[in-house]
């Protein structure tokens, strides 16, 4: 009877490896597909011997990685074998599965214990430590190099132990392992199944050099084509690319690319290419200066793409860094902290051809004092640039040059349009306009919205909310609250494109209340009219200081005022 079972399950097994490998499964496990990123590497694993499935005709790829499995795939590496009659460890039983393979990477100084005499067979192995014990293996059978210098192309790779670092380096620039994405390698993070299996063809490959063309057959990247070390030096793009098809001619393609939009592209042919071959690239324009994007966070990325005998057979996208543009001029950029930064905004509201009488001399100035302001400002070595970079800069998405104003004009009077407008596109200068939203193309004296719409496609200008009426909030009920700040960005919206919000207050006059209300709102910055220059070590952006250019004043005085 029990011979009959045996039988019966091995003709189920049978059938179940020939209706995976028909339907599009790899290595006859029902959980993985053959054309899963892992799936050639769980064929291989499996072939190998070096990775076995969970039972039930199942590989759980996404199942965390255990420390006794790696142990086990290297002592299975190794093809040592060797027996052990005594444990190490007091959680390392004689009988369990991974035992020898335990005791082997202990004494072989591959792994280490907890230090209070337990290893952890069945704890989760996390990424970094993985690539600690692949490292130690390979200079154990010395097939380790000196290539462990830690690739800038990561944004975290600060956050690898500083025991870690160095095989966490050799792992990535020997192809070892790839990161999570573009951006990060995910040191901390456990590993999969999956990536074990992944990582030991990579090892087999990029370490050893054994040819992995019969898993390759089907694949877009038939030779086994790597794009190792890509960084940026002096604007100049290095990279190398290991696995290409020897003494063939073949052209690399390099697209440059800000923010996903290709900037600039260009190639290169090598015939009677090696193995591997190193290409250097001019990436200046990744380093363009966009003046309306001055000293903005920009994601640089490329493309990579080989051609053989004129078919593509690779192509890899990657991360480079995170780039600020530049400032005009060679203006100096500063990141946040980096140093104390003097800055301030300045608040205008109507304009007037002919001097106002004094009584009106913080409300109204006129076109020739505002261009006058501007000289001054550029001249005594201020760089004027948008409201909304207070708020990159607050979130570590943009730097700043050490010296900047910020111009702001309230109400909405026509006159920024008709007078202040065309000053603006002379000098190619930034401004945030804040509306009395509710008699926006009502009162004579007021903007129309598509005047309005036409100052923001301009990129000079941003149209914001100075609330629905230009009453003192801090007067006003909490359910009058709520109904003028919906009612602004409702019509606001409506009217204008917007992605962020930002609030000036009628009169300049806050309170806790009004602060709180505006933030159920998304209300990301709230301005005031206290008069202080902005203190950018700690800038608080629910209360946000403007100084009144009066226009009796000299704007000289007011680049002095004090945080």
């Amino acid at each position: 009877m029990r011979k009959i079972t045996e039988v019966a399950v091995c003709c189920l097994m049978t059938v179940i490896l020939i209706f995976s490998q028909m339907s599009g499964y790899a290595a006859g496990y029902s959980d993985v597909k053959s054309t899963a990123w892992y799936g050639q590497a769980v064929t291989y694993a499996q072939e190998q011997g070096y990775m076995q499935g969970v039972g039930g005709g199942r590989f759980a790829p996404q199942t965390v990685l255990t420390r006794g499995t790696l142990a086990t795939v290297l002592y299975r590496l190794a093809g040592d074998g060797e027996k052990y009659a005594t444990s190490s460890f007091a959680d390392n039983i004689k009988g369990k599965w991974y035992f020898d393979a335990v005791e082997y990477c202990y004494r072989k100084g591959i792994v280490t214990g907890y230090g209070n005499d337990t290893f952890g067979a069945e704890d989760a192995l996390t990424r970094q430590d993985m690539m600690v014990m692949l490292y130690r293996y390979a200079k154990m059978v010395g097939e380790d190099n000196d290539h462990t210098k830690m690739p800038a192309s990561f944004a975290d790779r600060g956050t690898a132990g500083k025991y870690a670092r160095k095989a966490v380096a050799w792992c990535l620039n020997n192809c070892v392992i790839n990161g999570t994405d573009a951006l990060h390698i995910s040191p901390q993070k456990s590993a999969t199944r999956a990536q074990l299996a992944q990582v030991m063809m990579n090892y087999d490959e990029w370490v050893r050099g054994i040819s992995m063309a019969q898993y390759r057959k089907s694949s877009s990247n038939p030779y086994g084509i790597s794009l190792q070390g890509a960084r940026l030096d002096n604007q100049k793009l290095h990279f190398r690319l290991a696995g290409l098809p020897q003494q063939e001619k073949i052209t690399v393609s390099v697209s440059y690319k800000i923010k996903d939009q290709t900037v600039a592209t260009e190639s290169r042919t090598f015939s009677d290419c090696a193995y591997s071959e190193e290409y250097t690239g001019n990436a200046a324009k990744l380093y363009a200066s966009d003046y309306n994007n001055m000293g903005l966070t920009l994601t640089a990325s490329m493309q990579v793409t080989v051609q053989c005998q004129g078919t593509t057979v690779y192509k890899k996208s990657a991360y480079l860094a995170q780039l600020f543009q530049n400032a005009p001029d060679g203006t100096p950029l500063y990141y946040k902290g980096q140093k104390t930064l003097d800055s301030r905004i300045f608040l205008y509201h109507e304009f007037t051809d002919n001097a106002p009488p004094k009584r009106s001399y913080g409300v109204i100035t006129t076109p020739a004092k505002f261009k006058k302001d501007i000289q001054n400002i550029l001249q005594s070595g201020y760089t004027i640039i948008p409201l909304n970079a207070l708020i990159d800069y607050q979130n570590g998405m943009r730097a700043l040059p050490e010296k900047s104003v910020i111009l702001t004009m309230d109400d909405g009077y026509l006159s920024n349009y008709t007078k202040v407008f065309p000053i603006l596109k002379k000098y190619g200068i930034h401004a945030t306009i804040f509306v009395s939203v509710s008699t926006m193309g009502v009162s004579e004296n007021s903007m129309t919205w598509a005047q309005m719409q036409e100052m923001e496609n301009s990129g000079l200008v941003d149209i914001q909310a100075h609330s629905w009426r230009h009453d003192d909030h801090t007067q006003l009920s909490t359910k009058q609250l709520h109904s003028y700040f919906a009612d602004s960005y409702a019509v606001l919206e409506k009217n204008l494109k917007k992605d962020r919000r930002i609030l000036a207050y009628p009169y300049g006059r806050y309170n806790d209340i009004t602060c709180k209300i505006a933030g159920e709102y998304d209300v990301v910055m709230q301005m005031t009219t206290d008069w202080k220059a902005l203190d950018m070590d700690c800038l608080d952006l629910t209360r946000v200081p403007r100084l009144t250019v009066d226009y009796g004043a000299d704007i000289s005085q007011f680049l002095k005022v004090s945080k």
